[in-house]
């Protein structure tokens, strides 16, 4: 146990007395030259190394050699503040410098020179070595000899892989271009009820979906029910209808196109207007009637032959009218028109209709004059041929009958050419 405590004593005793030792020791640390420069070099690329100075006590000038292997010389600078003694100049492999900091002084690391180095057309390593002499004997800090050295990887670069482009995902198609030779004004109403449209077709598209009805949003279904680019329709009702249509392409279904189409065949309903004469003797003509489509009416007053242009519900009218005439016409120019004679006694004044015409009904005996002119002209041809067929049979009979006749007449002569000749003389003997 005494043993044991002794021991102790003394460990402690001698660590103390080598701590104490270490503490009053002055430890210095050995000069050196650092280089600078990538880990990493590929073949054929110009590089920048920079070497620098390195101790740690005060320094003023150095001397040194710088050795590379594998690089090919490109050039030198000299690092700031230092004043170059000789160099720097190039031997073969070899970088020699000595130089010197005028009125200064440096102590840690400072770059003396920076080299430019191009790394050969080969992967290999490449090795650069310094060695030489960190001074600072006029400081009173001596001079000390340095050294240092570094190797490089010099590699040959991967080809850079050509990026493959994200190819451009194929559009759907377009919103289909829709217009009419009919109906060619969306806003506009038409007459007509014969509706010929015609659309746009990309080169891409494969074909369409398209109906017509009387709503504004249809969409069509998903099915191509015709690749064809105008389509006509007969007898499409009065009202406003709409074409709806859409493309398909090989990646899916475009947007909706609506193309309105807006149809008034008919004209507005007859109507009656009512003449009043007012208390200041002024007689006040009274009229309205309405369309079966939403198309608006525009009303035409023409009283005794002049025309006092569109007018509204009341227009006042001369105490001496005789004939009033009142047109109705909606946005498609159809016209419903009414004449009435202005009859007055002593206590009332009336209207007795003349006459009442429309366009529909214009066109219903334009319709039924065609329609007369047509068979007349069917039955003139008829009779024609009928005339020509009979003139030709009774001429076929008349040249049968000739050539009949004449054969006859021939074979008679012919007959009549081979009797027997009888002698007159023996008649001349018989008679004695």
């Amino acid at each position: 146990m005494l043993i044991r405590k002794t021991l102790t004593i003394f460990i402690c005793l001698l660590s103390i007395t080598g701590a104490s030792i270490l503490l009053n020791t002055d430890v210095k640390a050995a000069a050196s030259f650092i280089i600078l420069g990538p880990s990493t070099i590929n073949t054929g690329q110009n590089v920048t190394i920079t070497i620098s100075a390195n101790r740690d006590a005060a320094y003023n000038a150095v001397d040194l050699n710088v050795t590379f292997t594998e690089f090919t010389y490109v050039g030198t600078s000299v690092g700031p503040g230092w004043t170059a003694v000789s160099g720097p100049s190039v031997a073969g492999n070899t970088i020699s410098f000595a130089g010197a900091l005028l009125g200064s002084s440096a102590s840690g690391s400072k770059p003396v020179l920076t080299i430019n180095l191009r790394a050969p057309n080969k992967a290999t390593t490449g090795s650069i070595t310094v060695s030489g002499k960190i001074d600072g004997t006029g400081l009173g800090a001596g001079s000390e000899n340095g050294s240092g050295s570094r190797s490089f990887n010099i590699i040959r670069p991967q080809p850079t892989p050509t990026a493959t482009p994200t190819p451009t995902p194929k559009p759907l198609p377009n919103a289909v271009e829709v217009s009419s030779t009919t109906h060619t004004n969306q806003d506009e109403w038409y007459q007509s009820n014969t509706v010929i449209l015609n659309w746009k077709k990309d080169v891409d598209v494969v074909g369409f979906s398209y109906l017509l009805d009387a709503s504004p949003d249809t969409i069509p279904g998903e099915e191509i029910n015709g690749t064809i680019d105008t389509i006509t329709y007969n007898q499409v009702p009065d009202g406003i209808n709409y074409f709806h249509i859409r493309a398909k392409n090989s990646v899916g279904w475009g947007p909706t196109t609506h193309f309105a189409i807006r149809i008034d065949s008919t004209p507005p309903n007859p109507f009656t207007p009512t003449l009043i004469q007012k208390e200041d003797g002024t007689y006040k003509l009274y009229f309205s009637t309405h369309d079966n489509t939403e198309s608006k009416l525009k009303y035409y007053v023409i009283v005794d032959g002049q025309e006092l242009g569109e007018q509204n519900s009341e227009v006042t009218i001369p105490n001496n009218a005789k004939e009033i005439i009142i047109q109705a016409k909606d946005q498609a120019g159809n016209i419903v028109t009414s004449t009435y004679k202005v009859e007055k006694d002593q206590n009332n004044v009336t209207l007795t209709p003349t006459a009442s015409d429309t366009n529909q009904n214009k066109d219903d005996n334009k319709n039924s004059l065609n329609i007369a002119l047509l068979v007349a002209l069917v039955l003139t041809i008829i009779y024609g041929i009928i005339i020509t067929i009979v003139y030709f049979n009774d001429k076929r009979k008349i040249l049968k009958n000739h050539t009949l006749t004449h054969s006859l007449d021939n074979t008679m002569r012919s007959s009549h050419e081979n009797l027997p000749t009888f002698d007159l003389k023996i008649s001349k003997q018989s008679n004695e």
